[in-house]
């Protein structure tokens, strides 16, 4: 964790932030100094400087200026005020692993927001921490990619191998068919011994004259 905190001076300016009460202010920023990539994890001596409740941290929630992951707290406007000139990898890998990174370069943990550009754990180990990658050309990609992926799920696979011009048969149709020739053949058989067997009897009857 790094010894020295940056706060943007336009979250400060932010009416979500004007218009919070004193000590949610001060916890803000406080969580800020404390934070270790943005998550903040243990605040006990927070709370104890900043005499901060339940009803501090749900009002910066509500503000939409940090979001609660698994009992660890997450300032959304993290990589708007840090220059990252120093950067270290958080602790917290199993909950980054759950972030991502909007347009605007905030975090979110709602993986529906129309406005995610890429996972943390892509900018991060795939971008390099690269700021001046192009995030509104990344969530067009991001929405063709959804957008397909509902178009195709629950279809039937149209792309049957088709030999001479001719439509694939299954093997049920297969069966089926010789089942039917096999039945009509049994058919006839028993038709044409049924004729022979009553010429013989006729036959017999009238003495071998016909």
């Amino acid at each position: 964790m790094a010894q020295r905190r940056m706060i943007s001076k336009s979250i400060h300016q932010d009416g979500r932030f004007l218009t919070l009460s004193p000590v949610s202010k001060i916890l803000y920023d406080d969580l800020v100094l404390y934070a270790d990539d943005g998550f903040c994890s243990d605040v006990s001596l927070i709370n104890l400087m900043d005499k901060a409740t339940a009803e501090n941290y749900s009002e910066l929630e509500q503000a939409g200026l940090i979001v609660n992951v698994e009992g660890v707290y997450l300032i959304v406007d993290w990589l708007n005020t840090q220059l990252l000139n120093h950067y270290s990898r958080t602790s917290f890998l199993d909950l980054s692993s759950k972030v991502f990174i909007r347009i605007d370069f905030k975090y979110t943990i709602n993986a529906e927001d129309r406005n995610i550009a890429l996972p943390l754990d892509d900018w991060v180990e795939r971008k390099n921490r690269n700021r001046q990658i192009n995030l509104k050309a990344l969530q067009q990609q991001r929405l063709k990619g959804v957008v397909t992926q509902k178009v195709t799920n629950g279809k039937p696979n149209v792309n049957k191998k088709i030999t001479k011009g001719s439509p694939s048969i299954d093997k049920n149709s297969i069966d089926k068919s010789r089942l039917e020739q096999y039945s009509t053949a049994q058919n006839s058989k028993e038709k044409i011994n049924k004729e022979n067997n009553y010429k013989y009897i006729n036959s017999s009857s009238n003495g071998g004259m016909g």
